[in-house]
């Protein structure tokens, strides 16, 4: 047996294409802190009127006055009409977390990706959602899980609670 190599790639699908032309023999090791607060969030509203989730986006607030500093010249508000993203809320991974019933589970890692998209109250009528973040440990998992070996680290600061407004 020869010395142990080490590389390090600048993203993970950078692995998976060396993985795939190694034959799948090598091990790998994933190390991350605070990686998943840099991946993009969704944030919905229930809305009561509508009776269905509701996307949060970002607007320009015309009616702000650059001059004026406690205006400011960009919003929250909720779309009129069906987002994208609102169809991540509509898959059966979500299904459970938006009864209130249960952590998201990830379909290819042995726990649970709680601290992703934790338990939401029922009570609750705001939620935030990282689907980008779910498909990360989902790919990590699975090449995890189809390597002779290999280990993933992450360190991600948080509260057991569902995130409601990060952005």
């Amino acid at each position: 047996q020869g010395p142990i190599s080490v590389d390090w790639f600048r993203s993970i699908h950078e692995y998976k294409i060396r993985r795939e032309s190694d034959g799948n023999q090598s091990c790998p090791i994933f190390l991350a802190q605070e990686f998943f607060d840099a991946l993009p969030v969704h944030q919905f509203q229930y809305d009561s009127l509508r009776k269905r989730w509701v996307e949060r986006l970002v607007d320009v607030n015309i009616e702000a006055n650059p001059s004026q500093s406690s205006k400011p010249l960009l919003r929250h508000v909720l779309s009129n009409a069906k987002t994208k993203a609102e169809l991540y809320l509509e898959s059966p991974i979500y299904s459970d977390l938006l009864q209130g019933r249960s952590e998201v589970q990830s379909p290819s890692c042995s726990t649970s990706t709680g601290n992703l998209n934790p338990k939401r109250k029922e009570s609750q009528n705001e939620l935030e959602i990282s689907p980008e973040s779910l498909a990360t440990i989902e790919l990590l998992c699975s090449m995890i899980r189809d390597s002779p070996g290999g280990a993933a680290l992450v360190i991600d600061y948080g509260k057991a609670e569902p995130v409601q407004r990060s952005v």
